[in-house]
């Protein structure tokens, strides 16, 4: 018996100066990619310092403290992917990245990650291919498909049908349809990294209220196509053949970093309610071609 426990605490022991290897090799890369990005990135990441990376913002981290997912969607991240070291984050599931600054090559030691299923990368200006081995390893395992219903944070739009919702880049646009009775023209975005609905504040007078419209993402871009409402004077069907466009990339970041921040600080206080459209959601058209 005293040789099987002694066997089994030795391996606890290995157990442990593997893992500790490995998250200090992670902190490693982390902080020297962090120092690589300009001051603005760097304070959005100010709570990466020290050894654990497990509180860190955008990091998930196993039960042995290693890093498994990397997301730091809609942070208004400026820099290149140039500096981080994926052959020391071996253990990552999922990467995301989606709508930020980040611009340059996409480095080839992404192919390193053969743990990694879930990667993001759109709405930014990064170029070259993804390496062809990146999910490989995970594509050769049975894959199960599970529904689940998530914990929603902010105020969800009201029941409808026959709206749009369309795919930008972590998030997806909501607009208009019908609840039954009236045609609607709100738009509302689901922040899918961490299931917060967020009522934007935009500029300009948008599509009027309509319901079986279709909807397109062009580059950073949103096309709004007509689609059928109510004459305001007879209360008459009315079919539109206008064009809307909304430039989802302007501000969109800081945008939905600002509402998340309203959003926490309203939780927070014991004196105040969340209402219902608290800020008028409105739309801009597109200007001077950006």
């Amino acid at each position: 018996m005293p040789c099987h426990a002694s066997s089994r605490g030795s391996s606890l022991v290995a157990l442990a100066g593997a893992s500790n290897q490995t998250v200090n090799e992670e902190v490693e890369a982390l902080l020297t990619w962090k120092s690589k990005l300009d001051s603005e990135s760097r304070y959005t990441l100010s709570s990466w310092n020290g050894s654990s990376p497990c509180s860190w913002r955008g990091i998930v981290c196993d039960p042995l403290g290693s890093v498994v997912s990397l997301n730091l969607s809609n942070s208004a991240i400026r820099g290149t992917l140039h500096h981080l070291n994926f052959s020391q984050l071996r253990n990552l599931v999922t990467l995301k990245f989606g709508n930020n600054s980040l611009y340059g090559n996409i480095p080839p030691s992404i192919g390193n990650l053969d743990k990694l299923t879930h990667m993001g990368l759109s709405l930014n200006n990064l170029s070259g291919n993804i390496p062809t081995q990146v999910g490989l390893h995970a594509a050769s395992k049975p894959v199960k498909q599970t529904w689940s219903q998530p914990t929603i944070k902010g105020t969800p739009p009201a029941p409808r049908d026959s709206h749009s919702c369309t795919n930008v880049g972590d998030n997806l646009f909501v607009f208009g349809g019908t609840d039954g009775m009236n045609t609607l023209r709100d738009l509302h975005i689901l922040d899918t990294s961490s299931h917060t609905w967020i009522s934007p504040s935009i500029r300009g007078e948008g599509p009027e209220a309509r319901e079986g419209h279709s909807a397109a993402l062009v580059g950073k871009r949103l096309f709004i196509f007509g689609g059928c409402g109510k004459s305001l004077d007879d209360d008459e069907e009315v079919y539109y053949n206008d064009l809307f466009i909304l430039n989802t990339g302007a501000n969109l970041a800081t945008n939905l970093k600002r509402q998340k921040q309203e959003y926490e600080a309203i939780i927070s206080s014991s004196e105040t309610d969340l209402h219902e459209n608290e800020a008028e959601s409105k739309w801009q058209e597109l200007k001077d071609g950006h």
